[in-house]
């Protein structure tokens, strides 16, 4: 199975027709590629970056923001067509791309409350479309989305933030995104004091992302990156209550904050964490039960800017303008492409253990592509076609 989740809530901004992309992607192969996008990875490749977001879901399709729609490839990012309602400009975006035919997105507009938030969908590869209203989201942008199925998913978020308070809404669809209903477990705010639901989400600490690797259990994310201000939650009944659940320390460093999980099978996921220290990942084989550190830790100051998995021992992520590659489930990590483009490298997005794709803030070449587990790399002249 492939699992992706990307960092984003990405402003789109496109100058010409050049293309330019950010994101940060995470694979596992199966029928149907389970999807996932949040707002927490990429903001130091936020700042100079061209525009927007890209979800390759197989060697040759794909979907990414561009030109103020929502464009897909069908020859591996050679070129791409405009698809889909436009985008007002200056709106906020979070793309989901989940097989060739159906993806989704959120478009956001407005620079302060109240904002107006729509989930916009397709089923037919981008010919036709669907929107709806998303609910609770006046006070705060959506900051998650999250597709198992064609027809299953949830959506995160914010309803009023605080210093160390946060309520926050998860909203469940089982019918493609037409109707989307806020569990029981979602944090309200109730005059005088914060509430959640008996066994729902702390009202503590920021969150992050929403991950479910099935239709029963999943993961909340989040922290103040700071020891025991950790935010890891999950739920074994399809988000009805969570329970908070430990992770062991990182290089004798406990952890302060997470990101949603990849699963890139069943029983195998990786969940990144910050630490003191910086950016760590750890690993489960027993489908979340329980979780092991992984070796390598990156440093935060430098930035820690996308990671991509696949398979059970495949992994990548891009750190300080490196790229480190792991083929033993994170026991090692080597540096791998050590070529001089690296340092305008915003994203990598893996499909295969051999075939992804780098996207950077370069107008002359957005997109690179790997056949070769990221040894070497070559640009795709990606263009938008009419």
């Amino acid at each position: 199975m492939r699992n992706r989740w990307m960092s984003g809530l990405m402003k789109v901004a496109l100058a010409g027709l050049g293309l330019g992309f950010i994101g940060g992607w995470h694979g596992m192969p199966s029928a149907v590629t389970p999807s996932t996008v949040s707002f927490n990875n990429l903001v130091l490749a936020q700042a100079d970056t061209v525009l927007a977001q890209l979800h390759m879901v197989t060697g040759d399709a794909g979907w990414a923001v561009v030109d103020q729609h929502v464009a897909h490839t069908g020859n591996g990012g050679r070129t791409w067509q405009a698809l889909g309602p436009r985008i007002p400009t200056g709106a906020f975006t979070l793309l989901v791309g989940l097989d060739a035919r159906n993806a989704g997105i959120i478009v956001e507009t407005g620079s302060v409350a109240p904002f107006t938030a729509q989930y916009e969908w397709t089923t037919n590869g981008g010919h036709t479309w669907h929107s709806v209203r998303i609910p609770y989201s006046r006070n705060e942008p959506p900051m998650a989305v999250q597709l198992l199925t064609p027809q299953v998913g949830w959506i995160l978020t914010d309803l009023a933030p605080a210093m160390t308070i946060e309520s926050a809404v998860i909203l469940h669809t089982t019918d493609g995104g037409t109707h989307w209903t806020a569990l029981r477990s979602s944090v309200f705010p109730a005059h005088p004091v914060w509430r959640s639901e008996p066994q729902g989400l702390t009202a503590e600490f920021e969150k992050s992302g929403v991950t479910f690797r099935s239709p029963n259990v999943g993961w909340v994310t989040g922290g103040n990156y700071a020891p025991h201000e950790v935010l890891f939650e999950r739920t074994t009944n399809g988000g009805q209550t969570f329970a908070p659940q430990s992770l062991p320390a990182v290089d004798g460093q406990a952890v302060g904050a997470t990101d949603p999980p990849i699963f890139t099978q069943p029983q195998t996921g990786w969940l990144p964490v910050m630490t003191a220290h910086g950016r760590g990942f750890e690993r489960t084989t027993n489908g979340g039960q329980t979780w092991r550190p992984t070796t390598a830790l990156f440093n935060a100051g430098s930035g820690t800017s996308s990671w991509s998995f696949v398979g059970a021992q495949d992994g990548w992520v891009l750190a300080d303008y490196h790229l480190y590659r792991t083929t033993d489930g994170g026991s090692s990590w080597t540096p791998i492409a050590q070529h001089r483009h690296l340092p305008h490298w915003t994203a990598i997005d893996f499909v295969t253990a051999t075939h992804g794709w780098a996207t950077t803030t370069s107008l002359a070449t957005p997109l690179w592509t790997t056949t070769n587990g990221g040894v070497t790399w070559k640009p795709v002249s990606a263009r938008l076609s009419p």
